[in-house]
Formats: C-alpha cells, sequence, structure tokens
C-alpha cells in the first residue's frame, strides 16, 4: 500500500473508546484524522498518509480520488449527503467503494462500482435532499420526520435485514428500543467486539480488490456481490448470506 488518505472531520469522544482505532482517554477532542495518521505512522513509515481534516466535500474529492485504488466508506450514519456526493465522484473516477456497517453481532459489507446500482437509488434519495437533510442535523434543526427519513433510507439501503442483538422471547420489543434510541438519540448501541471484526473483513476485501486489479489475486477469491448485493456475517449464529 504506498498511499493512506484519511478524511474526517469529527473528534474524538469519550464513547469512541471502546471500539475505534486511536481512540483513547488522551485522544478525546482530538481529531479523528489526525490521530488515526499518527498512530498509522508509528506503525509504518514507508507508506505517504494525507489527512483530510475538513471531511468529504466537493472541493478535496478530485485529490481525494485521483489514483485511488478502493475506497472503504465509514461516514457517519447521519451524513447522508456527503456519502451520496463521495460516490457520485467515485463513480466518475471508476473507484470501487466498500462498505461495513455493524448490528448486534452482524457485519454487513457492501461493494458499489461504477456500473452497479447507484447508492442513491439504493437510498431513494437525491443528492440535493442528502445534503439539505444532513445540514439539518449538523444545525440541530432536523426534525422527528427528517431523522426519520434518513434513518428508514440508510437501514433498507445498507441493512435490509436487521439481526438482533439477542434472541429471547422479547427480542422484537428489544429491535424497537434499538430502532427508537436511534431515533430518539441518533446513536444505537455497539457492542465492541464487532467494528474489529467488521473492519478485518473489510480491510481483507479491500486488498482483495487491490490485488485483482493488479492482476496478483492468484488464488481462488470471492468478492462481494456489487450492490444492491451484499453480504453478511452473524458471529452469534455462525451465518453467512
Amino acid at each position: 500500500i504506498c498511499e493512506i488518505r484519511i478524511a474526517d472531520p469529527e473528534f474524538f469522544d469519550v464513547s469512541n473508546i471502546n471500539r475505534q482505532f486511536a481512540a483513547r482517554k488522551l485522544s478525546v477532542g482530538v481529531s479523528k484524522a489526525f490521530e488515526t495518521a499518527r498512530m498509522l505512522r508509528d506503525i509504518t513509515d514507508d507508506s505517504a498518509i494525507e489527512v483530510y481534516g475538513m471531511g468529504i466535500d466537493s472541493l478535496m474529492l478530485h485529490q481525494f480520488l485521483s489514483g485511488t485504488a478502493v475506497v472503504i466508506d465509514e461516514i457517519e450514519f447521519w451524513n447522508i449527503g456527503s456519502c451520496i456526493l463521495m460516490h457520485q465522484h467515485a463513480r466518475k473516477y471508476k473507484v470501487p467503494i466498500l462498505n461495513a456497517l455493524t448490528v448486534g453481532f452482524a457485519a454487513y459489507v457492501h461493494l458499489f462500482t461504477e456500473t452497479s446500482e447507484p447508492v442513491e437509488e439504493m437510498l431513494g434519495m437525491s443528492l440535493e435532499e442528502g445534503l439539505m437533510l444532513e445540514r439539518a442535523v449538523l444545525n440541530g434543526t432536523v426534525t422527528t420526520s427528517e431523522r426519520t427519513r434518513i434513518m428508514d433510507a440508510a437501514l433498507s439501503c445498507f441493512i435490509p435485514d436487521q439481526p438482533k442483538y439477542y434472541a429471547g422471547k422479547s427480542a422484537h420489543l428489544h429491535q424497537e428500543l434499538v430502532l427508537d434510541r436511534l431515533l430518539k438519540e441518533g446513536r444505537a448501541p455497539i457492542i465492541a467486539t464487532n467494528p474489529p471484526f467488521a473492519g478485518g473483513l473489510v480491510a481483507d476485501h479491500a486488498l482483495l480488490v487491490i490485488l485483482e486489479k493488479l492482476g496478483l489475486a492468484e488464488r481462488e477469491i470471492t468478492l462481494v456481490p456489487p450492490s444492491p448485493g451484499y453480504a453478511k456475517i452473524d458471529a452469534a449464529t455462525f451465518t453467512v448470506m
């Protein structure tokens, strides 16, 4: 890997410590992008690292995507406009995008290419609407109906079959509580062991995509079916689909 590019406008919070790389007590309040780059530099010094502390916007996407082999999309759940914007530009530059999300003990991996179903069609949302809703979230003016619109679109796109956190008699009630918290608080409970699980899975597939593009995948591989297809692995049930 000759160059790694990181884009993230957020700062580490206490809630990130249990599950995000570079999140520690000492990094609370520090730029996620720059702190992650610093820790990567501690690991290796033979790769270039570019940091975009402003996050994703139309002004940086040309430089961010030019010459890029693959993008791993972990854009914040509510930043729906930035997600659509990056996907549109990635299709223009013919850069594949991998996306990984976690719910319960399950990990979902999606692959978007220049010929697969566009993310905005899967979301059922235009770029203009996405940017408008994202601004409302960032400004704190988002209404319940607007938050519901984002939540329903994102869940149907990225997590079409939501797993349960446990399988007791009241599991369906528990699932309702998770969605209610997501709607009211803007966040959902995340089991700390699962983000590394999903991160390793999507990193493996990013490497496989690169090797295949270079003609170096000298073994049998099965890539994630392009959107609207996806791969799901549930560690609790040992099921794969």
